[in-house]
């Protein structure tokens, strides 16, 4: 995240990543936690007073974070890679000659069979890493299918590989293809997924996204993905 844009407090990239990883590392003890349920009740008070602090300045659904950049696909609180969302891994990229591999190690907040990773959850990442793969190829666009095959399970607390790269161009789709293997493992495939991406057109991205405006009041239709 970058702190160096016009009128932007330089401390806020840095507290809102903090803030994320609190959050972050708070879920994953909860989930783990053999704490009493006294203990368990006063956590709460103390997590329900931090919420009231964070929500009494919220911005609205159509305003996007100030340390958004939709021309450079950067967003801050995104699910699977932004830094100040506590339910992020966050991914980290790696670029190669076009492909995108990110190494995440994935805690019990994202199980599904005890001691895996949840289906679900797989498929959250490799729209993530599939999509970043297409952006990297200057192919951004909105998914329209994504297929996975669930080969075997994702073990958690492992060094884990996940990779994308284009396979194909059509006009305005891209698909990419790619999977989830372990580290230690790389040719042994867990998880192979492949997925399709549109550009949307100018009046459908229009349609989309006209209400959505960036902190500074400006609209985001035509610089999304141009980055």
């Amino acid at each position: 995240m970058s702190g160096e844009r016009e009128g932007l407090d330089p401390e806020l990239p840095a507290a809102v990543a903090d803030l994320g990883d609190a959050v972050r590392q708070a879920l994953e003890a909860a989930v783990c936690t053999t704490a009493t349920a006294a203990e368990l009740r006063a956590a709460a008070v103390g997590v329900r007073a931090a919420t009231a602090v964070l929500a009494s300045a919220q911005r609205p659904p159509t305003e996007l974070s100030p340390l958004d950049d939709m021309a450079r696909n950067v967003k801050v609180f995104n699910p699977v890679v932004g830094a100040g969302n506590g339910m992020a891994v966050p991914l980290q990229w790696e670029v190669a000659d076009g492909a995108v591999l990110a190494r995440p190690r994935l805690g019990r907040v994202y199980e599904g069979p005890p001691t895996y990773l949840h289906g679900g959850i797989a498929a959250l990442l490799m729209d993530q890493v599939l999509g970043q793969a297409a952006i990297v190829a200057g192919r951004w666009g909105m998914t329209i299918d994504l297929q996975l095959r669930y080969r075997r399970p994702v073990p958690l607390y492992t060094p884990l590989r996940l990779t994308g790269r284009v396979s194909a161009v059509d006009g305005r789709r891209t698909t990419a293809v790619g999977g989830i293997t372990t580290e230690a493992a790389p040719d042994l495939p867990l998880v192979e997924a492949s997925a399709t991406f549109v550009a949307p057109s100018p009046e459908v991205a229009a349609r989309y996204f006209d209400g959505v405006r960036a902190a500074d009041g400006a609209a985001t239709t035509g610089r999304l993905g141009t980055g």
